[in-house]
């Protein structure tokens, strides 16, 4: 219970109860009893509160009133009691509203169940008694009779809903005992209705509001209902839904073609505020749809859900000029979820703003408009398409436009010059499916405040700023969901520079990781930032920039934390009230985050769950939340110093052996280590030297050892050893001079093997490059000189090579071709090198 201003009200909803608690204070102002499980109400059920002003008792199980069960409340104003089992028939006993005359909102409707037939004529409860009743929620039921209801008694009565319907016949009759003071009736989900009559609403007078929801009638009898109103004046006719694609036939197709006949009574009527909605309109004929006497009354007009276009032919081009020019004072148009079928589709509001709810939610009223007929001005060729040119010439007092949901041709590219728009808004092009956005112009000034460009690729605009600069320039409010923003940043899209005045940004589901650092370097105004259902790990930086912002919304997104830069910038905001909801997350409650959940219940920042209860993992893997972790925060979190006192004594222990080992072995092996040095140092400047070279390894043989070269040293060297190969009769090119390739193969090869044989001593070229080694060898170039002997006797080995025999490392190779050889010729090239 909650006390507000003097007034005490008493909330008991979805408590299971099964009767009224008579334990309350007698004195409570406002009752709800809403969602339990009273099925019965008995006599002098609420004798206890006769200070009831309000009472709600929805969605129960109520089937049953007593006489007497509103005894005592004398001073009620408010009963709902809908959504129950109340049959209109059985469910009020005589007399039942004689203790609540001054009753003004009465609500029982919303209590057809599936056992509720009403086959035979229905009797509805007497009424009479509630002088100064206003407004009247109840179920309209087939056959129904209301001369005994006391119904023409109620003066006062302003306002009707029918919040569902089983009526199948629109009589003439059928309302003939309402009061004439009704002017508001509103009808929703009448499915069955089989037969209308024109006058069915002629006892209401002076009607302002006509309201048809869900009423399957057809749109032109729909119209017909319209005939006891010509020439007068009313607030708003609202159709929607009246046409349905089950009940297609000749006489009433659901593909409807708006005709003059159809259009007759409507057309003589003032009326501020028309909607035409999800009514099958597939096309009309001239002097029909835009063809009004009294054009300047319009104030809204809404034809949403359609499949018609205005801009067929020239005729409806010029009626459509002519009506926009004649609807002066018009300044809501809806053309959107047009020319397919959509589900779910939302009307909107009758003015676009954003505003605070209770809870300090800030929301969007958002208001319907949409495609406005195009008058072509100049068409140009582009890649096989055409790029059109239209003037769009608004209304002059035109405020709010909607092109949301609407599907152009895949191959549609369009530029728009509009003209007279110093008026507009508000601009609504939300899901508009194109593959071309098109470059936008204004004849003059504009002052567009507010702007939904959700589902619009943002890569079809953001890198090419002078299509919608002009358009952005003076917006505050700016809706952009679902624009693939994540993916376009990337890309390097800054389209937050776009937007120099925003005030309210919503960027809501755009799978977005990252912001820059400077993304809002430019905004300075804004105020209101919606980032919810993206994908960050943490609070973007790019927001600290933002000096005057109020509300943050980073709900279902992955922040596991806050770090201590942005907590620090959150508690400079206060004392100005800046409000963070992060519902949906997931943090991490572990020793790493200890001073986040502290933080969180210390700051004076407003968050979005007051109790500060968001979801936490602990690191065992279980949810529980952070209202729990800071309760219980000892006990979660005090290992976590003890874990750091180990990891200080472990890393002291660590240092010392880390300091103390390495000492003692370079004491005890100091001359070793020494020598270890010395021969990586040599290794070192060694492998300088060969990563100069090209080959790894010359060959030097004579023609009759030719095969065994090729066929045996060559693959052992080049393929199971990995080595480069310098062979002169594979490697040296035709027209070479041969001495020069030798001289050139052997400066850029690492070591040269000489295969000695019986024809070495004749080899002419042999001396030659024994003549080169030397020389490279005394210039210290080569590393090594590798003789191989083989069944050659000492008489064959050239006599130059004795000259350098000291730097010559010989290998005799075994008849028998065993491992032995190439484990030594291995050794030879790699001793001191690997």
């Amino acid at each position: 219970m909650k006390q507000e201003k003097l007034e005490l009200t008493a909330d008991c909803s979805n408590l299971g109860l099964t009767r009224v608690p008579q334990d309350l204070n007698h004195i409570i102002f406002a009752l709800d009893l809403s969602k339990n499980r009273i099925k019965i109400l008995g006599n002098n059920s609420f004798e206890r509160y006769t200070q009831l002003a309000a009472l709600t008792i929805a969605s129960n199980d109520l089937y049953f009133l007593d006489a007497d069960t509103f005894f005592g409340l004398h001073n009620l104003v408010k009963l709902s009691m809908n959504n129950n089992k109340l049959n209109l028939s059985t469910a009020y006993s005589n007399g039942i509203f004689s203790h609540t005359p001054q009753l003004r909102y009465l609500d029982i409707g919303s209590n057809q169940v599936t056992t509720h037939k009403y086959t035979t004529l229905t009797m509805y409860p007497y009424f009479g008694d509630m002088k100064n009743l206003q407004t009247l929620y109840l179920d309209l039921v087939n056959l129904p009779v209301f001369n005994s209801s006391g119904l023409y008694k109620l003066k006062n009565l302003d306002t009707v809903r029918f919040s569902s319907c089983t009526l199948e016949e629109m009589l003439n009759g059928t309302f003939v005992d309402m009061p004439p003071s009704v002017k508001q009736i509103y009808l929703n989900n009448c499915e069955k209705v089989k037969i209308v009559e024109a006058n069915f609403l002629k006892p209401f007078l002076n009607l302002q509001i006509l309201e048809l929801c869900g009423v399957f009638i057809h749109l032109s009898r729909a119209l017909e209902l319209l005939y006891p109103f010509q020439n007068k004046n009313m607030t708003s006719i609202i159709f929607k839904r009246v046409t349905v694609d089950f009940q297609d036939s000749n006489k009433y197709p659901y593909a409807v073609r708006v005709t003059r006949e159809m259009m007759k009574y409507l057309q003589t009527i003032c009326v501020d505020d028309l909607v035409l909605a999800e009514s099958g309109i597939v096309d009309f004929e001239p002097g029909s749809l835009l063809t009004y006497n009294h054009p300047e009354c319009f104030k809204r007009i809404v034809f949403t859900g359609n499949r018609f276009s205005m801009r067929d032919g020239k005729s409806k081009t010029m009626e459509f000029i002519t009506f926009q020019s004649r609807t002066i004072n018009l300044r809501v148009f809806d053309y959107s979820y047009n020319p397919i079928k959509y589900s779910n589709i939302d009307y909107g509001s009758d003015y676009i703003q954003s505003n605070n709810n209770s809870d300090g939610e800030y929301q969007y009223e958002t208001l319907q408009h949409e495609n406005n007929p195009l008058v072509r001005q100049n068409v140009s060729p582009h890649k096989d398409q055409y790029i059109y040119t239209y003037t769009v010439s608004l209304p002059p007092n035109l405020e709010a436009l909607r092109f949301s949901h609407y599907l152009t041709p895949t191959d549609s590219r369009i530029n728009l010059m509009i003209k007279r728009a110093q008026n507009l808004r508000h601009l609504d092009v939300s899901y508009f499916q194109t593959s071309y956005f098109p470059q936008i112009y204004f004849d003059g000034d504009h002052n567009i405040e507010f702007m939904n460009m959700s589902g619009i690729d943002a890569n079809l605009y953001c890198l090419k700023h002078s299509k919608v600069k002009s358009l952005f320039q003076n917006l505050s409010v700016a809706v952009m969901q679902n624009i693939k923003l994540g993916q376009a940043i990337l890309s390097g899209c800054d389209i937050f520079n776009l937007l120099p005045v925003i005030e309210n940004l919503d960027v809501s589901s755009n799978n977005m990781w990252f912001l820059p650092k400077n993304a809002f370097m430019y905004n300075n105004k804004l105020r209101i930032l919606n980032m919810k259902i993206n994908s960050f790990t943490e609070i973007p930086t790019a927001v600290t920039a933002l000096s005057n912002l109020e509300f943050l919304d980073l709900r279902n997104n992955y922040i596991q934390s806050i770090n201590e830069t942005i907590r620090k910038w959150l508690d400079q905001q206060y004392p100005r009230m800046l409000k963070l909801y992060l519902g949906g997350n997931t943090f991490s409650c572990n020793c790493d985050t200890m001073d986040f959940v502290k933080w969180l219940f210390t700051t004076k920042t407003h968050f979005d769950r007051p109790q500060r209860d968001f979801d936490c993992r602990l690191s065992n893997g279980s949810v529980i939340n952070t209202l729990h972790a800071n309760t219980n925060f000892h006990d979660l979190f005090s290992h976590c110093d003890s874990e750091t006192w180990l990891q200080v004594g472990i890393g002291l222990i660590v240092a010392f052996f880390v300091c103390a080992v390495p000492v003692a072995i370079i004491i005890s092996y100091r001359w070793k280590i020494t020598f270890y040095i010395y021969k990586k140092f040599r290794r070192v400047v060694e492998k300088g030297l060969r990563q100069k070279c090209q080959y790894d390894v010359y060959l030097s043989y004579a023609e009759d050892s030719q095969s065994w070269v090729i066929n045996s040293l060559r693959p052992k060297l080049e393929e199971t050893w990995k080595m480069k190969v310098c062979i002169g009769d594979r490697d040296f090119l035709v027209g070479e001079s041969k001495s020069e390739a030798i001289a050139n193969a052997i400066s850029e090869s690492r070591h040269v093997i000489f295969f000695i044989s019986k024809d070495s001593k004749d080899e002419q070229w042999l001396r030659f490059e024994i003549d080169r080694a030397r020389y490279e060898k005394d210039a210290n170039f080569l590393q090594k000189i590798i003789v191989i002997t083989g069944k050659a006797d000492m008489g064959c080995i050239p006599d130059e090579l004795c000259h350098i025999w000291k730097d010559v490392i010989g290998v005799t190779w075994p008849e028998n071709e065993s491992d032995n050889g190439w484990q030594t010729l291995k050794l030879a090239l790699w001793s001191e090198l690997s």
